[in-house]
């Protein structure tokens, strides 16, 4: 008799293995991916901290900056952000976010705030130095 075929036994072991690899890998690359769009988040908070700076530099761009409490705030819309997509496919809100710049102790900090239409945010400002995934929510 000639046996051209797998029995009932493989194809089962073979889907069942396959099973069990999806279950361990699915988290993984569900984390990572999340990971990813968080970094880019900072990545995004980082590149709008640097646009501050140089705008903070020029005399020109004072009229931006408004006082509040010794700090300086500035919305991306005034840092010539008009429209800028976040890593969830959703747009930063350019009158409600932004960088504040304060003076504390001779020293300039900057602080970061990205409203999201859509996905994750940075709710409150919250100082570049410190920011990490766990900021972003």
């Amino acid at each position: 008799m000639n046996n051209k075929g797998f029995t009932i036994i493989e194809v089962l072991a073979t889907i069942t293995i396959i099973a069990l690899f999806a279950i361990i890998v699915t988290p993984n690359v569900y984390k990572s991916v999340n990971n990813a769009k968080k970094d880019r988040y900072i990545a995004d908070a980082k590149e709008m901290i640097s646009k501050a700076r140089y705008r903070k530099s020029m005399k020109k761009y004072k009229y931006l900056f408004n006082e509040e409490n010794n700090c300086n705030a500035i919305s991306l819309k005034n840092l010539g952000v008009f429209k800028m997509q976040n890593p969830d496919k959703g747009y930063y809100d350019t009158d409600q976010s932004g960088v504040m710049i304060c003076l504390e102790n001779d020293e300039y900090k900057y602080y970061i705030k990205l409203i999201s239409n859509k996905g994750r945010s940075i709710n409150n400002y919250t100082n570049i130095e410190e920011l990490t995934r766990a900021n972003i929510n």
